[in-house]
């Protein structure tokens, strides 16, 4: 188990421990730490035609953060300097 990270989580109501490699729990913070903001539809509507007024293509305002808009969140991360995750922040949403 060289390199896991054990970590107790949830899972369906119950608590288990998990080894993961260290990326996976970076990625999976991110993604939680996104969740948690509780966006409701129209806010997140309401970024992907912030995006479209930037000029990055998020394949549409519908609401659902899929693959065009994870794309068009990356791209403006990058270019702003940012680390490119796809993801939004609190910071990013202000």
């Amino acid at each position: 188990m060289s390199g896991l990270v054990k970590r107790s989580v949830l899972l369906s109501g119950h608590a288990t421990s998990v080894a993961l490699e260290p990326e996976f729990w970076a990625v999976l913070d991110i993604i939680g730490a996104e969740l948690n903001l509780g966006l409701t539809r129209a806010e997140r509507v309401q970024i992907q035609r912030n995006l479209i007024a930037l000029g990055y293509d998020p394949k549409g305002a519908d609401g659902l953060f899929g693959a065009g808009t994870r794309e068009a969140i990356r791209a403006w991360q990058r270019n702003t300097g940012l680390a490119a995750t796809g993801y939004m922040t609190t910071a990013q949403i202000q």
